[in-house]
């Protein structure tokens, strides 16, 4: 978390020299933001499919869980990147959201997110719940501090995170088809985890045993 907190993590995010001043990068960062859209490049090879595990799912087990903040009533995952897709135009990346949302740990399989109204997600969610479908993510963890600065920009609906990410870092970005959802993921995150956010379930944000917002079936890490 905060990897990108400061102007000399900006700029080796960026592939500048640490030491780059403030008004140097701002200008090399307008400069590859306006050749959006930058390229993509697939890959098959993806080191968080070295690991899957997709049974007897427990998140207490398989990653680092922490509280952020004293009274904190859970466990929360901070910083990752969420991928999603608009039911209606599925095979449009440019449509594909990568954002960055609050998530609670809730259970051994279950995370609770809080996708607001105006934000992308919440678009793909209210689209897929008029079919009374549950919204297919991909939250991952562990990225590359240029994928935290993306998935944080308040970019168009219809531009991509992962084109973006492209332009800025001036190459190809990689990115891996996940298995279970078909979403794409950053090649280089530690931990992918897939699963749904179910249909018209709400629940409050704290410690609950009923009322699952997000099942994840599958897991994969590096």
């Amino acid at each position: 978390m905060n990897v990108h907190a400061s102007w000399p993590n900006h700029a080796l995010a960026i592939g500048m020299a640490k030491d780059t001043p403030l008004k140097g990068q701002f200008f090399e960062f307008v400069k590859r933001y306006q050749t959006y859209p930058g390229k993509i490049e697939r890959r098959a090879d993806a080191p968080w499919k070295e690991v899957v595990v997709d049974k007897d799912i427990n998140l207490y087990d398989l990653m680092p869980l922490l509280r952020l903040n004293q009274g904190d009533g859970g466990f929360y995952i901070d910083k990752s990147t969420v991928v999603s897709r608009d039911l209606n135009d599925w095979d449009n990346i440019d449509t594909q959201n990568c954002g960055m949302y609050r998530l609670e740990v809730k259970g051994r399989n279950r995370i609770g997110i809080q996708p607001i109204p105006e934000h992308d997600i919440a678009i793909h969610l209210a689209r897929a719940e008029e079919q009374g479908k549950d919204l297919p993510v991909a939250i991952c963890l562990g990225n590359d501090p240029l994928m935290s600065i993306v998935s944080g920009m308040p970019i168009l609906y219809d531009q991509s995170e992962y084109k973006m990410a492209g332009a800025l870092q001036g190459e190809p970005y990689r990115i891996t088809a996940t298995e279970l959802t078909g979403l794409d993921a950053p090649w280089g995150s530690e931990f992918v985890l897939e699963g749904k956010i179910k249909s018209r379930v709400r629940e409050t944000e704290v410690p609950s045993a009923n009322l699952p917002v997000t099942i994840l079936a599958r897991a994969t890490c590096r």
